[in-house]
């Protein structure tokens, strides 16, 4: 039987983790499909969330599993996420410019 996907919505985060004399950047990737909760997160550790079970492996393995699991690869989410959410630049200038 093939799975029908009835409902599918995308979420992106970006920041930073770790200490404040050293942060890294942090991408996550979360896709929510018919009530199902899958997150990628990608930075100083990498996780895979499957409706709140959360899973800590390799980068390239959490890359995997999220296209298995969601049809769909980072890549792909990226350019649907750019789609939906397009970058409109602040008519006042970047944030940065205000700290």
């Amino acid at each position: 039987m093939k799975k029908v996907i009835t409902e599918r919505r995308l979420k992106r985060k970006m920041g930073v983790e770790g200490p404040s004399h050293d942060p890294y950047s942090f991408v996550e990737c979360t896709v929510v499909q018919n009530g199902v909760k899958i997150t990628a997160h990608m930075g100083l550790i990498a996780w895979l969330s499957v409706a709140g079970d959360k899973v800590v492996c390799g980068e390239e393995d959490v890359v995997k599993c999220f296209e298995l699991i969601t049809g769909i690869s980072l890549e792909v989410f990226d350019r649907y996420y750019e789609r939906v959410h397009p970058y409109v630049p602040d008519p006042m200038g970047e944030p940065w410019m205000y700290q």
